[in-house]
Formats: C-alpha cells, sequence, structure tokens
C-alpha cells in the first residue's frame, strides 16, 4: 500500500501542475477586460461571461482615490482589450498608465450622477446601467459574441432588479430610516431605498472637518436619537472611531470596495443585513 501510494503521488503531482498549467494557458488566450476595482471587475464578469479574463487593478481594502499600479498591474493595463473606471476623480491615476487612450471607458459618462460623487456603483439602478454599458463596449469589440452577453446582461439584470426589490422591501419595514455616515459614499443607495443621510463627518475627501461641522453633527444624533454611525473598514479614520465613543454610537461597517467579497450582489447584501440590523 505504501509502494502504491509513493507511486501515485508524483503522478497526482504533475496531474496538478498540468491542469494548474492549463488553467493559466486558457486565462491567458481570452481577451482580458481590466476594471480600476472589485465591484466594477465583478459587474463585468457576470456580463462578460467565460469568452473573457476580467482583472481588477487595486487589491480589495486599497484606497482607489491614489492608487499607483504595480509592474505586475501595469502588465495588465498594456494587455487588455478594454479598460473599465469609474471616473470623476475616483481613479483617474489610469489614465496615466495607458499606451491606448482609445481602451479606456468612463462609465460615468452612462450614469446620471450627483455633482462630486462618483459613487454611483453603490445603487442597484446603476449597476444595471453599468453592466449594459459594458456589454455594449464588449460586442462593439467582439460582435460573435453579442448573443452569449446579452443573456449574460438579462440574467444579471433580474438578479440585480431581483436584489433591489428585496433591499427596499426590508427597509420599507423599518421604523427608523435617518442615518449618520463617515463620509459622503452612500447617497445613490440612500435614494433608491428612501433612506435619509443626516449628514457625515467628513465635509470632503482627505478634509479634516470643523470643531463646529462636529458639534452640529452631535446635535443631529441627540435630537434624532441616533445609534449608529456607518464607516468604510478600509477608509476609517480615527476621527470616527473618537467621535462613536464621545456619542454613544456604534460602528457599523459598509462595505463599498469588495473587501468582504469579490462578489458585487453579496457585497451589497451584507451592507443591507448590516443597515437593516442597526435601524430595527
Amino acid at each position: 500500500m505504501k509502494k502504491l501510494i509513493l507511486i501515485l503521488l508524483p503522478v497526482l503531482a504533475l496531474l496538478i501542475f498540468a491542469l494548474f498549467n492549463l488553467g493559466a494557458k486558457d486565462k491567458a488566450n481570452k481577451p482580458k477586460l481590466v476594471a480600476s476595482f472589485t465591484p466594477l471587475s465583478s459587474i463585468i464578469s457576470e456580463v462578460a461571461g467565460s469568452k473573457f479574463n476580467v482583472v481588477s487593478l487595486i487589491p480589495a481594502g486599497v484606497e482607489p482615490h491614489d492608487y499607483e499600479p504595480l509592474p505586475a498591474q501595469q502588465q495588465d493595463i498594456n494587455d487588455a482589450v478594454l479598460i473599465f473606471q469609474i471616473g470623476m476623480d475616483f481613479d483617474n491615476w489610469i489614465a496615466d498608465s495607458i499606451n491606448s487612450p482609445e481602451k479606456l471607458i468612463d462609465l460615468s459618462k452612462a450614469i446620471e450622477t450627483r455633482p462630486n460623487d462618483p459613487h454611483y456603483w453603490l445603487s442597484y439602478e446603476n449597476a444595471s446601467l453599468i453592466a449594459a454599458e459594458s456589454a455594449k463596449e464588449i460586442k462593439a469589440l467582439f460582435p460573435e459574441y453579442s448573443s452569449e452577453i446579452d443573456s449574460n446582461l438579462l440574467t444579471y439584470q433580474l438578479k440585480l432588479d431581483n436584489a433591489l426589490e428585496s433591499a427596499r422591501s426590508r427597509i420599507t419595514e423599518l421604523p427608523n430610516k435617518k442615518i449618520i455616515t463617515q463620509h459622503d459614499a452612500y447617497q445613490y443607495l440612500a435614494n433608491e431605498l428612501n433612506l435619509e443621510i443626516l449628514g457625515t463627518i467628513e465635509e470632503g475627501h482627505d478634509s479634516e472637518p470643523s470643531g463646529q461641522h462636529l458639534m452640529q453633527l452631535s446635535d443631529l444624533v441627540k435630537l434624532y436619537g441616533i445609534k449608529h454611525i456607518f464607516a468604510e473598514p478600509n477608509t476609517q479614520s480615527d476621527l470616527v472611531i473618537t467621535f462613536a465613543q464621545d456619542n454613544n454610537l456604534e460602528v457599523i461597517y459598509f462595505d463599498a470596495a469588495g473587501i468582504s467579497t469579490t462578489d458585487y450582489l453579496e457585497m451589497m447584501d451584507k451592507n443591507i443585513v448590516n443597515l437593516v440590523s442597526a435601524l430595527k
């Protein structure tokens, strides 16, 4: 028996190695689509399907605004047939890394955005628009895959519609729909779910709030009996913790960048669960 195991082990190792190389070769032979960060790559993967290799540039948990691609990610950018970005100064560093500007697709141009607010992907309806715009751009380059891409798009949009309907029904039943957040990143979702954002700790990206602003926010906490503050785990500052402690608030984490999971719908569902649990 031991002899048989000793004989089979090298064979098994070779088989695993061969399968790994086959998978890597298969990926290498597929057209590469690049997205700036995980939520975007998740949506595009669903639409593109099995014919494409979809890559996210920014690792989960890394601040997207001022990211600098590593050599391996620069290679992904060079190899990509299309590169998708959020735009609106969120991931504009990509433009500096591209040798063929025509490959860059700014998805914000397909969305009705709020002034100076690039967080439009945090909306089921906007995710559906992202999926549709991505499908259009991919089909323009690869018309031979149009039928499969259209089918993928329809299936995914139905999933997004169902997820939105479920989220709305869970939020509608809540007695309190007023929230305070770390920064102004959730207005698209709030509008979609009929939530009211009373205020944010940060007054702008990378800007420290004034003492007066924090005092006004504390007054709102008391006035409306707020018990939680919603913050992103990858950008949370000491100020959030201090404000929460000073006002007896529990910090609830809201994943906006695919930290808890690389799947967009799963990320959004976790966020809805956290919202509902906090506001009950």
